[in-house]
């Protein structure tokens, strides 16, 4: 649901363009957390605005008092202010606020519906609220790879269960703990970018409008396809996998062909080039009735996968056709 900045508004004392200044006075004594008035016209249409700020500094300047008190307030308002429809989303908003000019930046926002005044929203209360769906953009995103997250996932896989025709890709790396282990985290961290920057830019390339790709966590990802068509796909990221990761590389590694660092019980250990795994599941043989016996058949697509050395996909659509350069390329396996 998009974030508007009318929802985030309040009502404030409101004055007529010939009220006096000691009206307005007597609004700002009554309320000592007031910002600020705003100034309608007889049809409710705001037409300026007196911030607390400007209005003493007014009263305080030389002859002041004597020259607005009893004059009318349209000789104090403001008229360079902002004004934003109720339906404007906040983070627009946000944008509009902070170009302001510096003497204004910290004024607050009139809102106006059908044209005609709603409310007001402070700096304060603007920043909160975009503070806080930050922080649900977040929650939603990995912050690595700015991929949908595993709230995001959970609920995609749920609606996957009323499609008539799907399939899912969970792909992650092998070796990659070793490759952390010698290269550093920054590096490991930039191939995960670098693997989701791929599985997203095939994924526009030969997929469907409505296919998605998400961030499990690490060096996991999953994506989820509106057909049963995924060989092509898959070929294209594995390729484009394996010619890239070999950046990653110093020279020497790469002539080698392995690193050679400790296992996770301290031997060292020879670990070859980081290669892309990819576990396919479709439901054109098999119906599922749950998340988890999809997700039952995932973990042996991805057994299977790990068995086979370089990248690879494997799937558990035993009737899927392959030509030959599918076996050369992509290295499918059936279970």
């Amino acid at each position: 649901m998009e974030d508007y900045i009318g929802q985030i508004s309040k009502l404030v004392q409101v004055l007529k363009p010939d009220n006096s200044g000691k009206e307005a006075n007597e609004v700002f004594q009554a309320n000592n957390t007031l910002e600020g008035i705003v100034v309608v016209d007889d049809e409710y249409r705001p037409s300026g605005i007196i911030t607390r700020t400007q209005f003493y500094q007014r009263l305080g300047s030389r002859y002041g008092y004597d020259l607005y008190m009893k004059r009318s307030i349209n000789l104090l308002m403001d008229e360079n202010y902002l004004e934003v429809d109720y339906y404007t989303p906040i983070l627009q908003v946000s944008n509009l606020a902070m170009n302001r000019q510096q003497e204004n930046l910290y004024d607050f926002i009139v809102v106006t519906r059908d044209g005609k005044y709603f409310g007001v929203v402070s700096i304060k209360t603007l920043l909160l609220k975009i503070s806080e769906i930050q922080i649900s953009i977040a929650r939603l995103e990995s912050p690595l790879t700015g991929l949908p997250g595993n709230i995001v996932i959970r609920e995609k896989m749920k609606e996957l269960l009323h499609n008539s025709k799907y399939t899912i890709l969970y792909l992650d790396l092998d070796n990659f703990k070793a490759f952390n282990d010698v290269y550093g985290f920054k590096e490991g961290d930039e191939v995960i970018r670098a693997t989701a920057s791929i599985i997203t830019s095939k994924l526009k390339e030969y997929g469907k409008q409505g296919d998605f790709v998400g961030h499990i966590g690490g060096d996991d990802f999953i994506a989820i396809l509106s057909g049963h068509e995924y060989m092509t796909l898959c070929n294209a990221i594995i390729n484009e996998f394996d010619a890239k990761i070999i950046a990653f590389y110093n020279q020497e590694d790469l002539e080698r062909g392995y690193i050679y660092t400790k296992n996770r019980k301290g031997v060292k250990q020879k670990y070859p080039i980081v290669s892309l795994s990819i576990a396919v599941v479709t439901n054109k043989e098999k119906s599922f009735d749950s998340v988890e016996n999809i997700m039952r058949d995932v973990v042996l697509a991805k057994s299977k996968c790990k068995t086979t050395m370089g990248s690879c996909y494997c799937s558990n659509d035993s009737q899927a056709e392959q030509s030959e350069s599918d076996v050369e390329t992509g290295r499918k396996l059936n279970l």
